[in-house]
């Protein structure tokens, strides 16, 4: 009799400790950069618990010398992007400089994030890429 309900707690102890694993929110915080040729994407992600806002730059770079940014408007409103993060993935929408929206995937996969736009803008335009693989520029805080 004991050593059936010995083994249904272990049981039930090893799932819960694996839901809780499961439940463990990757860090965004920091600033991410994706390069690619003379385009780079920035991101500037706070984030705080499950809440998570932002900036990005769209930049292209003419020369060594200096650069000209092409979308977003950094530090000027950190609600740029906003959304929630559940685990390791976050669903952010963002707001561009030129009146576009959209909604945005961002998936934390080791010392790398990937940005997927999910949802396109109806209205107006942005510059920031479809999809790509970020490095961490630096850390926050």
């Amino acid at each position: 009799m004991k050593k059936p309900l010995l083994l249904s707690i272990l049981i039930l102890l090893l799932l819960s400790f694996s839901t809780f694993a499961n439940d463990k929110l990757a860090d965004f915080n920091g600033e991410w950069v994706y390069e690619k040729g003379e385009r780079w994407f920035l991101l500037h992600l706070e984030q705080q618990g499950q809440k998570i806002e932002g900036w990005y730059s769209a930049v292209v770079n003419w020369s060594n010398e200096w650069r000209m940014r092409i979308d977003g408007i950094p530090e000027e409103s950190k609600n740029i992007i906003s959304g929630i993060i559940k685990g390791d993935t976050a669903e952010v929408k963002f707001k561009s400089e030129w009146g576009g929206t959209g909604k945005a995937k961002i998936s934390h996969k080791g010392n790398k994030i990937k940005w997927e736009i999910i949802k396109g803008t109806e209205t107006g335009k942005f510059y920031c890429p479809q999809s790509g693989a970020l490095r961490k520029k630096r850390n926050l805080k």
